[in-house]
C-alpha cells in the first residue's frame, strides 16, 4: 500500500509512543511513581490493571499489539492496514469498558490517543468498509472475550452516589466519600442496629393491629381473644410429655401471641416496605493477592483475615466448605489484615506469603489456622518441612520477612475500603463482616451467581 509506505517513519514513532504508553501501565502496580501518576488521577488505572485476556492482564497484550505492529510496519507493511484496524475494535472495547465501571484510566485514554493517530496515518477511504468491517469484528470478539472473563469487575459496581463537599481548605474540597469510605463497615453495623430496632416495633405494632382485627372479626374482645390464645398453648404444653406444667411466663406469652399474629398475616395481606440496608459496597486491588478459582468467575470472594483472630479461625472451615462446594464458579482472594491486638499476626502473615512463592500457600494457611497456639519460628519452619518446601528459601524469606511490603499493604488497603475487623469478605465487593453460615455465604453467592446469567 503506497499511502503506508510513505507514512513508515510516523508509524514507527507512533508505534513506539504506543508501546511506551503500554509497558508504563503494566508496570503501574510494579512501580511507586507510577502508581502515584496513576492515583492522582483516580482508582481507573488500578480497577482497569485488574481486566485480564486469557488471565493475562489487558496491559501485558497492549505490549505484544505493539511489538507486533512493528514488525508488521517493517516486515509484512500490507497487513499494516488490518492490524491497525484491528486495534481500533480492541481499544473500543477498553473505552467501553471504562464507562462501565465508571473510571478513569489515562493510560487508557493515551493509549487511545495513538490508536487514533494510528488510524489517521493509514486510512484510505477506498477502504473505508473494510475498515469498518475489521473494526466492528475486533470489537464484537474482544467485548466478548474480555467481558466473559472480567464479568464479576463489570456487574458488581452499584449506582454512583452523588458526591458531596464535606468541608473545604483554601476552596480545596473534601468529598464526603473521603469520610464514608474508611468508615463504610461501621456506618452500615449502625444501620443495621437502625433497622433492628425499627423492624421490631414495627412487628410489635402488626402483631397488635392482627390481633385486634381477628377480635373483630370473631365477635370478641381482644383479651379474650388474647386469654384463648394462651389457653391453647397451656394444653398443648400440658399434654407433651415432661415433668413441667405450669402457666407460661411473661416472654413466652409474648412469643406465642407474636406466633399466632403471623398465623394472621396471610389473612389480612400484610407487606412489609421496611428495607434491611445493603451491604456496603468497596473495591480492592486483587494485585498480587493469592488466588485460587478461575479468573473468569462469576463471582470473587475477597476475603481479609488474622491468623491469630479466634472469629478467623471459625471461619476458616466455613470458607473451606464453601470453596468446595463453589469449586470453578468462584474465585477467592485472601488478603491480610493482622490486627495490632494479635501481636506476630504479621509474622504470620508473611510466613504464609514465603510459603506462597513455593505454590503452597493454600495449604500452609490450613496449617497456620488449625495452630493450637501462636506458632513460633521453629514451627513455622516445621510446617514448610511438613509441606515439602524448600527449607532454605523458604527460611530465607522468612528471615528477610520479604513479604512485609505486601501484608502491610493489604492493610492500608483494608483501611481505606472501610475494613474495619476481621473476618470481613467481599462478595463481588459487598462487604460482610464477620462469620456468615455457610447457608448464608451461599444465599449470597448463588446471588451473584444469578445476577451473572442476567
Amino acid at each position: 500500500m503506497l499511502e503506508t509506505e510513505i507514512h513508515v517513519p510516523l508509524l514507527l514513532f507512533l508505534t513506539f509512543l504506543g508501546l511506551a504508553v503500554a509497558v508504563l501501565s503494566a508496570l503501574e502496580n510494579r512501580v511507586q511513581w507510577i502508581a502515584s501518576l496513576c492515583a492522582y488521577f483516580g482508582e481507573g488505572c488500578r480497577r482497569t490493571a485488574e481486566f485480564t485476556l486469557l488471565s493475562i492482564p489487558i496491559a501485558w497484550w497492549g505490549v505484544g499489539y505493539y511489538l507486533l505492529l512493528g514488525g508488521v510496519i517493517i516486515g509484512i507493511r500490507p497487513l499494516v492496514f488490518w492490524t491497525v484496524m484491528a486495534g481500533i475494535g480492541v481499544e473500543l472495547t477498553f473505552l467501553k469498558i471504562m464507562a462501565t465501571i465508571r473510571a478513569f484510566c489515562i493510560f487508557c485514554l493515551l493509549n487511545a490517543v495513538v490508536v487514533v493517530l494510528l488510524f489517521l496515518a493509514v486510512f484510505d477511504a477506498a477502504r473505508l468498509w473494510e475498515a469498518l468491517s475489521i473494526i466492528l469484528l475486533a470489537f464484537m470478539v474482544s467485548d466478548y472475550l474480555i467481558s466473559r472473563e472480567n464479568r464479576a469487575k463489570t456487574a458488581a459496581a452499584p449506582e454512583p452516589e452523588e458526591t458531596t463537599a464535606v468541608a473545604e481548605i483554601e476552596g480545596e474540597e473534601i468529598p464526603s466519600e473521603k469520610v464514608e469510605k474508611p468508615l463504610a463497615g461501621r456506618i452500615y453495623e449502625l444501620k443495621s442496629q437502625m433497622y433492628k430496632l425499627k423492624r421490631e416495633q414495627l412487628d410489635e405494632i402488626i402483631t397488635k393491629r392482627l390481633v385486634q382485627k381477628e377480635a373483630d372479626r370473631k365477635g370478641v374482645s381482644v383479651q379474650e381473644l388474647v386469654d384463648s390464645v394462651l389457653s391453647e398453648q397451656k394444653k398443648e404444653k400440658d399434654t407433651a410429655p415432661g415433668p413441667m406444667k405450669t402457666l407460661p411466663t411473661t416472654d413466652q406469652a409474648e412469643g406465642a401471641l407474636q406466633g399466632y399474629a403471623e398465623t394472621l398475616r396471610d389473612r389480612y395481606d400484610v407487606k412489609i416496605y421496611l428495607e434491611e440496608p445493603d451491604l456496603p459496597f468497596t473495591e480492592v486491588s486483587l494485585e498480587g493477592s493469592p488466588t485460587r478459582g478461575p479468573a473468569d468467575a462469576a463471582v470473587t470472594v475477597v476475603e481479609f483475615s488474622d491468623y491469630l483472630c479466634p472469629a478467623c479461625r471459625q471461619a476458616h472451615e466455613i470458607t473451606r466448605e464453601i470453596k468446595d462446594q463453589y469449586a470453578g464458579k468462584i474465585r477467592w482472594v485472601f488478603k491480610d489484615f493482622p490486627l495490632p491486638a494479635h501481636e506476630g499476626a504479621d509474622f504470620l502473615a508473611v510466613a504464609a506469603r514465603c510459603a506462597d512463592e513455593q505454590g503452597k500457600f493454600w495449604e500452609y494457611q490450613d496449617k497456620l489456622f488449625a495452630a493450637e497456639e501462636p506458632p513460633n519460628t521453629e514451627q513455622l519452619k516445621a510446617f514448610a518441612e511438613e509441606l515439602n518446601l524448600n527449607l532454605d528459601e523458604f527460611t530465607q524469606c522468612l528471615e528477610k520477612e520479604a513479604h512485609r511490603s505486601q501484608v502491610e499493604s493489604d492493610v492500608e488497603e483494608a483501611k481505606e475500603a472501610g475494613i474495619s475487623a476481621t473476618p470481613t469478605f467481599l462478595i463481588n465487593g459487598r462487604m460482610k463482616t464477620g462469620a456468615p453460615s455457610v447457608e448464608e455465604f451461599g444465599k449470597m453467592i448463588d446471588e451473584e451467581l444469578e445476577k451473572a446469567k442476567v
